[in-house]
């Protein structure tokens, strides 16, 4: 009776009231079968969990509403509860208690995340934020499908038929056929697309403020770019964040360059993109040099008039953004605007600098970056030689020498067949140690193998392979 009597008592603002079972489910209070499936997936599954909650922390949840919100409120009273209530101790936070689980679920949704609870939160990631979408608007038959297919858990997405035959990608125990998992993705973009309208979500509206204060950004970089910031593990890529902002109804505007791996994200607008373009098209043409300097071009005069002209807008500045997001390029001096293409291999091999190097340590293991500079001044291949700091980077970035001080060797393991006929013939004039000569001899041997002297004295002053040691008197570098 005394029972009763306490169910049918209107509840006080200072009560605490005792619920019918404590762990009654929230599908007890009449309320729709979409919000009983919203409340259970974010941990609130019994009446209790429900009314420890505020309004305020409901609301900032994704797909809880004034409207949602309302409904839950007047189900309450009709059970002569509220929210906000306080039962029991389990409000306490200590850690693994239902309070402590909610409030990391609330404040991780709401955008508050409060010092004690910020390593502890549930939603930490990208991968956690959208995995929790899934599990709440998805079958969970088909969910590893859905995640597997979308790229949301970490790396590339996959292909509708690697996933119909692959079972440990579908998760539905059995092959099916690519059109099927076709008809899952489509039901999941349309059930999140209507389900999380208005929602907040933090991790994803983050990296979408990330990008945009990023740009100009490669592709590629992405995956890193989120670690380095805390907000994915797993290697979340673009393409998969991309479909978040889709279906999760956040804005994100940005031209895109380039196919593929080596797409490059650029502000948007038709003639900012065309700018960047032509920045795009301009690096790539200065970078068929050894080296190139983003401060020594009177070409970026005609790009300026497409990116607005303005300081924050110059195209030195831009293409010093850009040389930073194409994967392709390497800075060589950053401070100084230095730059080259190195990513590949080909384009290294055929570099005229890297060349007549690789020359030179055909003949010697071990030479100064003074000798190798004075080498490129007297080499007629190369035009214009790098300053000897910029040398040193290139020759470090090559991965084949170890550089201590002003030194430069070759690594272990790595040598060099570089040499041709005429360099062999001038190593053959030299004779024996100690490797060096008057110009007269040096003539007379060369004469003597077969050169004409007009070949023998321009070979003498070109040679990259031997250095003036006085006037009139030539030594190779280093020991054959």
């Amino acid at each position: 009776m005394s029972r009763m009597r306490q169910q049918q008592d209107p509840v006080s603002s200072d009560a605490e009231p005792a619920i019918d079972g404590e762990l009654a489910s929230v599908d007890e209070l009449g309320l729709s079968v979409r919000t009983n499936n919203y409340l259970r997936g974010y941990g609130m599954a019994t009446v209790k969990d429900l009314v420890r909650q505020r309004s305020e922390a409901l609301l900032a949840l994704p797909n809880i509403g004034e409207k949602t919100l309302a409904a839950i409120e007047v189900a309450l009273r009709a059970r002569g509860l509220r929210l906000g209530l306080r039962i029991g101790t389990a409000e306490t936070g200590e850690d693994g208690s239902i309070a402590a689980r909610d409030a990391r679920l609330l404040c991780s949704a709401s955008g508050v995340e409060p010092p004690q609870l910020a390593l502890s939160s549930p939603l930490q990631t990208i991968e956690e934020e959208l995995k929790r979408v899934v599990d709440v608007l998805v079958k969970r038959r088909h969910r590893k499908a859905v995640l597997v297919r979308f790229g949301w858990l970490g790396g590339q997405s996959v292909t509708l038929q690697e996933i119909a035959s692959d079972i440990s990608l579908s998760g539905l125990g059995q092959a099916v056929s690519r059109e099927r998992i076709r008809q899952l993705e489509v039901q999941a973009r349309k059930a999140i697309r209507g389900g999380t309208g208005g929602g907040r979500f933090r991790r994803v509206d983050a990296a979408a403020r990330l990008f945009a204060s990023s740009l100009p950004l490669a592709v590629r970089h992405v995956p890193d770019l989120l670690r380095t910031q805390g907000l994915s593990s797993n290697g979340m890529t673009y393409d998969g964040l991309a479909i978040a902002f889709d279906l999760l109804g956040i804005s994100w505007e940005a031209g895109i360059l380039g196919r593929g791996k080596e797409r490059i994200l650029v502000p948007p607008g038709r003639r900012i993109e065309r700018g960047y373009a032509m920045m795009l098209a301009e690096l790539h043409l200065m970078a068929k040099e050894p080296f190139a300097n983003v401060n020594e071009t009177r070409r970026f005069r005609r790009i300026n008039a497409y990116l607005g002209g303005s300081a924050e807008n110059d195209a030195r500045t831009i293409a010093a953004k850009m040389v930073d997001a194409v994967p392709d390029f390497r800075w060589l001096d950053k401070k100084t605007g230095f730059f080259w293409h190195s990513e590949d291999p080909l384009a290294l091999r055929h570099n005229k600098v890297v060349f007549v190097c690789r020359k030179l340590f055909s003949l010697a293991n071990r030479l100064t970056i003074d000798e190798i500079h004075a080498a490129l001044e007297r080499s007629r291949t190369v035009p214009v030689v790098p300053p000897v700091a910029v040398l040193l980077e290139m020759l470090r970035q090559t991965g084949w020498f170890d550089i201590q001080d002003d030194v430069v060797a070759c690594r272990d393991g790595v040598t060099f067949q570089d040499l041709n006929g005429q360099d062999r013939t001038m190593i053959a004039a030299f004779g024996e140690v100690p490797y060096s000569l008057r110009f007269v001899d040096l003539r007379t041997n060369l004469v003597a193998s077969g050169m004409s002297r007009g070949q023998a004295d321009l070979s003498i002053h070109q040679n990259p392979l031997i250095a003036r040691v006085s006037r009139g008197v030539y030594r190779l570098l280093g020991p054959r």
